[in-house]
């Protein structure tokens, strides 16, 4: 159609790591053009969903060292995948607390916070958590909840706090990282199901079975 812009896929490149290549380039514009991530700066993912596991991966890539990934007892699979993926550390927020765990690591605070999760409970830890003069993306729906948060502490801390939808424009970097073969991206789409299926891909989307990360419709 007009207007349509075309990425090529590699021969090399799996099919289900290309499908999610907007997925992939809302973690590139997270970290890269919202989070301004530099080589070198300490980085916090708050939820480790395929949104969560993009933006890693495109952390890693760029350099960010080091990061720190938050999940829960019900994100087992994501885990493993991210540990996979080479974070530096993984914290199970059911376990212990984020803020402490975070502080353990990093006395002084991550450089930035990239809060996937969309609960009150993970938005306030990343004000909590990361260090003065930081940078909190938050990017997490949270359907419509209100989070109370304490603009004291913004403001005392000098925290920049960024928010943005996806799907702008940084699809071709995201190509590129795909094609490096450094992640196996391909491994987010863990469960495939027939269009026909469809109805049954939306429910296990929403309720997340065990080891569910994500769904793809295979024609």
């Amino acid at each position: 159609m007009p207007g349509t812009i075309i990425h090529k896929q590699n021969e090399n490149m799996p099919d289900s790591a290309a499908s999610i290549s907007s997925v992939v380039a809302n973690g590139v514009r997270w970290v890269k053009t919202l989070g301004k991530i530099q080589f070198g700066e300490s980085l916090v993912i708050s939820g480790p969903g395929s949104q969560g596991l993009c933006s890693l991966a495109a952390a890693l890539h760029a350099g960010a060292a080091p990061v720190i990934v938050l999940g829960r007892d019900c994100d087992t699979e994501r885990l493993k995948l991210a540990n996979e993926f080479g974070a530096h550390h993984i914290v199970n927020v059911d376990e212990e607390d984020p803020v402490e765990a975070v502080t353990r690591i990093l006395p002084e605070g991550p450089d930035a916070v990239i809060e996937t999760s969309g609960t009150s409970e993970g938005i306030r830890a990343a004000i909590e958590m990361v260090r003065r003069t930081g940078r909190i993306v938050s990017i997490g729906l949270s359907g419509g909840v209100e989070t109370p948060i304490n603009f004291d502490t913004l403001v005392w801390k000098s925290i920049s706090l960024l928010s943005g939808l996806g799907q702008a424009g940084n699809v071709s970097d995201a190509m590129k990282l795909i094609d490096t073969g450094k992640f196996p991206l391909e491994k987010i789409n863990n469960r495939t199901y027939r269009l026909e299926d469809l109805p049954q891909a939306i429910k296990d989307t929403k309720e997340r079975p065990a080891g569910f990360i994500k769904a793809a419709i295979v024609f």
